[in-house]
């Protein structure tokens, strides 16, 4: 008997506990916010600095790209990725947008850090050649994972087997691409410098520019791919799916539009103009708002991955907690003034009292407020809830199976609303109902 309950109890416990894919994004995610912090303080103490240097259309760049663009670009795709990763841990599309945030903010802080100490001279903090390496490391790889992350929403699959090359064209891209940092024997820092590559293994300049042209030609072809292959997608889907990825499609064709803009612009006009950074300005708010924007609308709106639950519980805990606090206050302040008037001073009391009022109305507080959201914005399942409750009532003390039957099939009817019913009950003795709606 004691083996049989313990087995059970370990069989339980596993159950009990956060999955592991909601610990890792949600770690991910609180990692993302806090380099982003740090990214915002050392950017406060560079721009200073930093902007003065620059003037005309590389001042617009930095103002918009760096101050503006960047630092959101983050906050949305780990947002994104901690609601996929959450709700579908096998879907790439999650971990890649985890993974592009982290790309992004490891690269913005490991930036600012080394142009803090090798270009303005601000500080002495160590190990700045480290910083610059992983700096000129991460950037490289921002279009090859956002390559990735375009191919695998909504739902991982790529139209066809035929696509896969996009997958092994972006790895092929990447690989280049970080090779050319290794490999080249200067690494540039902030906006005008450059330091020797700290690394032992190296190559010649004119080599290593040719491998970062390869890498950079790989990675285009595999992001323009991807954008392509969801316009494949949307143009083959029906229905929610052609909803869920119209506005991806959409923003990937602003991406696409403005970025060949820009390139022809440079081509034939001028590499360095304000219509130039203005054409690049929307290609990467696309790349780096556009995107997330695109896939929290079909999230939020098509109602993927079952996120009517997490709104209904941010919902619910937001509410309680504004309400709990409240509560808190108030109570404090009243037992504090009745203390006063009883014995002239304050007591630690009315915190002991408040404390113990909260904990008595968490539970009640929680069903009253889940009860009044429910009865507001999702009136369907209230009402379906309320209905299976009275049939469950009503089940107890029927003893009918002809009146059980039909009071069934009215409550499927009801809560579900199928086109048809059909119910089948042994013996023959009540034969076949159906109801068509």
């Amino acid at each position: 008997m004691m083996s049989i309950s313990a087995r059970a109890a370990s069989g339980l416990r596993p159950h009990s506990r956060r999955p592991r894919s909601q610990i890792v994004a949600g770690v991910a995610w609180l990692l993302t916010v806090a380099l982003v912090l740090v990214s915002f303080v050392l950017r406060l103490g560079n721009n200073a600095a930093l902007l003065s240097t620059v003037s005309g259309p590389e001042l617009l760049m930095e103002l918009l790209f760096w101050e503006i663009l960047l630092p959101l670009g983050p906050i949305a795709y780990a947002t994104v990725g901690v609601l996929i990763g959450t709700r579908r841990p096998r879907n790439a599309a999650g971990w890649l947008s985890l993974t592009l945030a982290l790309v992004v903010v490891v690269q913005d802080v490991a930036w600012q850090y080394a142009t803090r100490v090798l270009e303005l001279r601000l500080s002495d903090w160590p190990y700045p050649a480290v910083a610059a390496l992983v700096s000129e490391g991460a950037s490289v790889l921002f279009p090859v994972v956002a390559a990735l992350l375009l191919s695998r929403f909504p739902d991982d699959p790529l139209p066809s087997r035929r696509w896969r090359f996009l997958t092994w064209l972006a790895l092929g891209a990447g690989l280049l691409l970080v090779l050319s940092v290794v490999l080249g024997p200067q690494l540039a820092v902030g906006l005008h410098s450059s330091i020797a590559n700290p690394l032992p293994f190296l190559t010649t300049v004119e080599t290593a520019e040719r491998i970062w042209l390869a890498g950079n030609v790989l990675a285009i072809a595999a992001l323009a791919g991807s954008l392509i292959s969801v316009g494949a997608r949307w143009r083959r889907a029906r229905g929610q799916e052609r909803q869920q990825i119209k506005w991806l499609a959409y923003v990937g064709a602003v991406i696409l539009a403005s970025g060949g803009a820009a390139a022809l612009y440079t081509l034939f006009v001028s590499e360095k103009d304000y219509p130039t950074v203005l054409l690049l300005g929307v290609a990467v708010a696309g790349l780096t708002v556009g995107v997330p924007a695109a896939i929290a609308v079909a999230i939020l709106r098509y109602r993927l991955y079952n996120i009517d639950t997490v709104i209904r519980r941010t919902l619910v805990y937001a509410l309680l907690t504004l309400t709990l606090i409240a509560i808190y206050a108030g109570s404090v302040v009243l037992l504090q003034w009745l203390f006063l008037l009883a014995t002239g001073q304050q007591s630690d009391l009315a915190i002991v009292g408040s404390t113990a009022a909260i904990a008595t109305l968490f539970n009640p507080a929680r069903r009253r407020i889940q009860t009044l959201i429910d009865r507001r914005f999702y009136r369907r399942s209230y009402n379906a809830a309320r209905t299976l409750t009275r049939f469950a009532v009503a089940a107890r003390d029927e003893v009918d199976l002809e009146r059980l039957a039909a009071a069934l099939l009215q409550v499927v009817g009801e809560t579900m609303q199928p086109t048809t019913l059909s119910l089948w009950l042994p013996g023959g003795r009540a034969g076949r109902r159906r109801q068509d709606r």
